[in-house]
C-alpha cells in the first residue's frame, strides 16, 4: 500500500507531459493540504533528504529547474514521490535521464510562464503545468500558436491574499487566487513565428520521447553533431560554427567529446542542417524540417547590446571631451577589448588615439602646474635664506620629491638653475638633500 493517493500523471508519452512540480502541487491539492505540509509531513518520512531546508510557500512554483533537472533536488523529490505513491510514471516527469547525454545547465526558464488559451480550455481543477513551459528556449504554445506569458500576478494589492494563506494549485494564481491567471490577461497577445513553432514542436517531441521511456546515448549525439557540422559546412565541419553563431573552440569540444553539448546549440545545428532533434539524439541524421533559428551568445549580465548600438556607443565615447579608454568602454558593454578591436577596428582606433591625446595633454598640464608650484616654493626659500633641498621643499610646500615621483624632473631643473645663479661651483646641495645625483 502507498503512503499517499496514487494520482495518475497527465500527458505521459506526449509533448504535454506534466512537470514534476505540477504533479507535486496537484497531489497536495488532492489530499487537501498545503504543499509544504505534505512535503514535511509525508515525503520526509520516506526520504533521507531533509526537505525542511528548502521548503517555502512559493519555492515550488517559482523554481522551474526542479521539473527539468537539478542534481541536488530533482532526483531526491522524484524518489520521495515514487516511494510515497508507487507510481511508475513519476520517473518520466523530468529530464533526469538526459543528464549524461546533453548538458542541462541553463535549460530552465528564469520564471514560470503559461499559455492563457490552454488554461481557458482546461480550467481548474483539471489544469496542470506541462514540462514544455519550463524550458527557456520555448516561447510559444505549439497548440494555440500564441506566445507564453509570465505567470506574474497583475492584481491590485487589495486583492492579493496574505502570504501564508496562498495555495499552490496549477491553473490558479497563488497571489490573488484568480482562476486561469485571469489577473495576467491584460498582457498583449502575440502570434508565434515559424521559427518559434518549430522550436516548440521539436522540444515537445523530445519530451514525448523521454516521457515514453526512450533512452539516448552521449556518443550517438556526438556522432550526430559531427555529421550535421559536415552538412552545414559542405564538407568543412568548422564552418558550421560561423553559420550557426557559436565559437569553433566550443564546437571542437562537442565533436571530440570533451564536453556535452547544450540543448540550445543542438537545436541550432538541427535547424541549420534540417534534421529532427529526436533523430539527432539517436545518432541518425535523416532529412527532416529546419528553420532559420540561429545561436545568439549571452553576455555576462544576461543582456546583449546590438551590433549597431555598439558602434553608436563607441562613436559617442570618442566624441566626449574627456574620452574614456577602450577598456572602460568594453566594461560598459560587458565584452572584451579584443572583441571590440576585431568587430570595430576604425572606431576603436579613434578612441585609442583620442584617449592617448587626452593623456598627453593631461601630463603636459600637470607638468606645468608642478613647475609653477616648485618655483613658488623655491622663491619662498630664497626669501627666507634657506637652501633649496628636498627636505626644505617638503617642509615648505608639502611636496615630496623622490626619484620616482613626477616632481623629479622639474626639481632638477630648478636646482641646476639655483646653482648657476649662486655661482658657488659646489655640486653638494647639503646633507639634507635626499635627491640622488
Amino acid at each position: 500500500m502507498s503512503l499517499l493517493y496514487a494520482l495518475e500523471p497527465k500527458g505521459v508519452g506526449t509533448l504535454w507531459c506534466e512537470g514534476l512540480v505540477s504533479y507535486l502541487c496537484r497531489l497536495a491539492n488532492a489530499h487537501t493540504v498545503a504543499v509544504d505540509d505534505m512535503v514535511i509531513g509525508a515525503l520526509s518520512n520516506v526520504s533521507d533528504t531533509d526537505f525542511r531546508t528548502w521548503r517555502h510557500f512559493s519555492f515550488w512554483n517559482r523554481s522551474t529547474a526542479i521539473s527539468l533537472f537539478t542534481k541536488s533536488r530533482t532526483l531526491q523529490l522524484q524518489s520521495a514521490l515514487y516511494r510515497a505513491t508507487q507510481v511508475e510514471e513519476l520517473k518520466q516527469l523530468s529530464l533526469a535521464s538526459l543528464a549524461n547525454v546533453i548538458d542541462l545547465a541553463g535549460m530552465a526558464a528564469t520564471e514560470p510562464r503559461h499559455c492563457p488559451a490552454c488554461y481557458r480550455e482546461v480550467p481548474f481543477p483539471s489544469a496542470f503545468r506541462p514540462l514544455l513551459w519550463d524550458i527557456a528556449v520555448v516561447t510559444t504554445c505549439p497548440q494555440h500558436l500564441c506566445a507564453l506569458v509570465p505567470s506574474r500576478c497583475k492584481a491590485s494589492p487589495s486583492l492579493q491574499q496574505p502570504r501564508w494563506s496562498r495555495r499552490q494549485v496549477p491553473g490558479v494564481c497563488p497571489t490573488c487566487g484568480s482562476l486561469g491567471y485571469s489577473c495576467c490577461m491584460d498582457l498583449p497577445s502575440r502570434m508565434a513565428s515559424c521559427d518559434e513553432i518549430w522550436i516548440a514542436n521539436q522540444t515537445g517531441a523530445l519530451i514525448a520521447a523521454v516521457s515514453a521511456g526512450r533512452h539516448f546515448a552521449a556518443d550517438a549525439v556526438r556522432r550526430a553533431v559531427c555529421q550535421m557540422a559536415m552538412i552545414i559546412g559542405a564538407g568543412y565541419p568548422y564552418r558550421a560554427a560561423k553559420v550557426c553563431g557559436f565559437s569553433k573552440a566550443r564546437q571542437f569540444d562537442w565533436m571530440n567529446g570533451t564536453r556535452l553539448i547544450k540543448f540550445k546549440p543542438l537545436l541550432v545545428l538541427c535547424a541549420a542542417a534540417g534534421v529532427d532533434v529526436v533523430s539527432a539524439m539517436q545518432g541518425h541524421v535523416w532529412p527532416g524540417t529546419g528553420c532559420n533559428y540561429r545561436y545568439v551568445a549571452r553576455s555576462p549580465n544576461g543582456t546583449l547590446t546590438p551590433f549597431d548600438e555598439r558602434r553608436q556607443i563607441l562613436l559617442l565615447a570618442a566624441d566626449r571631451a574627456e574620452c574614456p579608454s577602450l577598456s572602460q568602454v568594453a566594461r560598459e558593454l560587458n565584452v572584451s577589448t579584443r572583441t571590440l578591436r576585431k568587430a570595430f577596428p576604425e572606431e576603436t582606433a579613434l578612441i585609442i588615439a583620442r584617449y592617448l591625446e587626452r593623456v598627453r595633454s593631461d601630463r603636459t598640464m600637470r607638468a606645468l602646474r608642478t613647475k609653477e608650484a616648485l618655483e613658488e616654493i623655491v622663491e619662498r626659500l630664497h626669501i627666507d635664506g634657506r637652501p633649496v633641498t628636498a627636505r626644505n621643499v617638503w617642509l615648505e610646500g608639502g611636496i615630496m620629491v623622490t626619484p620616482n615621483s613626477r616632481f623629479m624632473s622639474a626639481f632638477r631643473q630648478l636646482l641646476e638653475l639655483d646653482r648657476a645663479e649662486s655661482r658657488t661651483g659646489n655640486d653638494d646641495t647639503g646633507c639634507n638633500d635626499v635627491v640622488p645625483k
